[in-house]
This record gives C-alpha cells, sequence and structure tokens, in this order.
C-alpha cells in the first residue's frame, strides 16, 4: 500500500476526532443532563450527521441498495456482517443507530464520548460481567424505541469471508421482548479502511443493503427468528459480492 494512504488514514482519524469534538460539543453536549435513555432520540441525529462527515472526507458514496424499512421513530436492533472500520460510520449514517461496542473505541478522544451520549453501549469485551452488564443496557434501550446495531461475527473479518462463529444472543432477547431485527449487510468496506493498518484509499466502490425487518410475532421461537434474521445477512452479502464482482 502506498505511503499516502496512511497520511490520509491518520488525516481521516484527525477528521473524524475534530468532527466529534465539533458537533459533539454544539449538539450532544447540552443533552448531557437528560437522563440517558431519553435524550438519544435528539443526540443520535447529530450522530448521522457526524458519520456521514466522515464518508464525505473519506470520499465514500455507497451504491445503497433498498430504504430502510422502519420510520425514525421505531426502535429495532439492527445485524451486520463486519469488514471494515466503516461499516459503523456507514450504519450510523443510512439507518441513524448507535452500536454496541467494545470498551478501546470509548477512549478515543470526543468519538467515544460522545458516542456514548449519542446511545452507544461500550464494554470489555474479557469480562463476563462487563458483557452481561451491556447486554441488559442493550437490552433497556431497545425496549425505549433506541435502534442499536451490532456485529455478531463480533469482530471484523482478515480474509472477506463471513465468520463461523456468531452470536445469536441479542437477536433472541429480541424475540422474547418482542423487539423486530433488521437484517443488514455491506461488501467492499475493507477496501476504503484496511482492516490491519491505519489506512484509507478513496473512491473505492462500497455496497450497503439496508436490510430486512424481522418481527418476533412471525416466528415460532427465538432460534427460528435469530437464524432467519443471520441468514438474511449471508444472502445478502453474497448478492451484494456478485454484484461487486461485475
Amino acid at each position: 500500500m502506498k505511503g499516502w494512504h496512511y497520511l490520509y488514514g491518520l488525516s481521516a482519524l484527525l477528521f473524524a476526532i475534530g468532527s466529534a469534538f465539533a458537533i459533539g460539543t454544539v449538539f450532544m453536549l447540552p443533552f448531557v443532563v437528560v437522563p440517558r435513555g431519553r435524550r438519544e432520540k435528539y443526540t443520535v441525529v447529530a450522530l448521522e450527521r457526524f458519520a456521514r462527515g466522515v464518508l464525505w472526507f473519506l470520499r465514500v458514496q455507497p451504491t445503497v441498495q433498498g430504504t430502510f424499512p422502519l420510520p425514525n421513530d421505531k426502535g429495532a436492533l439492527i445485524i451486520c456482517n463486519h469488514r471494515s472500520w466503516l461499516d459503523p460510520m456507514l450504519l450510523m449514517a443510512h439507518t441513524r443507530a448507535s452500536g454496541l461496542s467494545k470498551s478501546q473505541v470509548f477512549w478515543i478522544p470526543f468519538i467515544g464520548f460522545y458516542g456514548w451520549l449519542s446511545g452507544s453501549v461500550f464494554f470489555n469485551r474479557g469480562s463476563p460481567t462487563q458483557r452481561k452488564r451491556a447486554r441488559e443496557e442493550t437490552m433497556w434501550l431497545l425496549g425505549l424505541g433506541a435502534r442499536i446495531f451490532v456485529f455478531p461475527e463480533g469482530t471484523r473479518t482478515r480474509n472477506g469471508q463471513l465468520s463461523e462463529k456468531v452470536s445469536y444472543t441479542l437477536m433472541k432477547d429480541c424475540f422474547e421482548a418482542g423487539i423486530p431485527v433488521v437484517a443488514c449487510a455491506v461488501s467492499g468496506t475493507e477496501r476504503a479502511l484496511p482492516v490491519d493498518r491505519l489506512a484509507a484509499r478513496p473512491n473505492q466502490p462500497v455496497w450497503l443493503d439496508l436490510g430486512t425487518v424481522f418481527y418476533p410475532a412471525d416466528f415460532a421461537d427465538g432460534q427460528a427468528f435469530a437464524d432467519a434474521a443471520w441468514n438474511t445477512v449471508v444472502v445478502r452479502v453474497a448478492e451484494l459480492e456478485r454484484r461487486g464482482a461485475l
């Protein structure tokens, strides 16, 4: 990879931090006095603007398939495959959702704190206590009408292939709570922001499928509900890969 790709990646990170400071301080920080669970319907709008700004800086113009199947005032768990740090930006920008993320992201200056103000949930993946707390907090926010995206694979793929190890826990929780799940898919994001290095490449072809909504009432049990949702991600990823090969 060329040297200017690394410089561009560093510039993108600094731009994201600066944007988070500017947008978060003006449009999110005033809501810090509003209790968690109530402020997110206001702060998530600024989160969407932040993500669109980062995509603009990276010169990412995704090919978006479909429209998000729920109105802005309807909460849901959003699931998606995970290939790059670009994936959260696409989901923030096009689904108006916050995310479930590892605790290290919280300590990125301004990005982590303002992400938390907009409804993101951070946790230490190595701690069973933290995982339990994050699961409960996510379900609590979803029950209040929030929109949160998760990556059931747990981490970014290193080889472009979907992981065989997938967590169905939150999807099953949503079945029990009567909360819809939206299955989305991404492709090509690892070309714009590679997985294993701080680098960026502009004008890369990127695809986003805005997904299908699944309602618990349409399924007999949580496993069938979770299977249907994740299998849709698998199918949509394959479709996007075929489009990308044309």
